[in-house]
């Protein structure tokens, strides 16, 4: 029975990798089944905020209060990453939640900057503003 739980536990965190990378989705912590999808929102985040510092790096604007959010994130991260190993997450299922949630997020600031039909530039400026008002509503909520 034991190994039905486990088994069913990475199914689980592999279809809420599927979400996550999938139309941007992240799961609010606040009403977060579990620490696995806490653990996702929080590697998510963190890969999204290393994305902005990245960008803002290579453009010579880098500010300090998107290195703390992100910092922010990886302190979280780190308090509940055992926890979440233990309920099931595979260790590289984090890695993927981060990397992921980066690609994605430094594929839209690029859109967002640089696309020549303005139309998709603001959509994807608008779904970088979501992912971030979604992060941001962890730490500042």
């Amino acid at each position: 029975m034991g190994n039905t739980s486990q088994r069913s536990s990475q199914i689980r965190a592999t279809l809420i990798a599927l979400a996550v990378s999938a139309a941007g989705y992240m799961p609010n912590p606040a009403v977060a089944a579990g620490v696995t999808e806490q653990a996702a929102f929080f590697a998510a985040c963190m890969g999204r905020y290393t994305a902005h510092l990245d960008h803002q790096r290579m453009h010579g604007q880098e500010a300090p209060t998107v290195r703390e959010k992100r910092d922010i994130y990886a302190d979280l991260l780190g308090a509940i990453e055992q926890d979440a190993h233990a309920a099931g997450l595979d260790p590289s299922g984090l890695s993927q939640f981060l990397t992921r949630a980066r690609t994605m997020q430094e594929r839209l600031l690029v859109v967002a900057q640089y696309h020549v039909d303005p139309r998709r530039a603001d959509i994807a400026a608008a779904q970088v503003r979501q992912h971030m008002r979604q992060c941001d509503a962890m730490i500042l909520g």
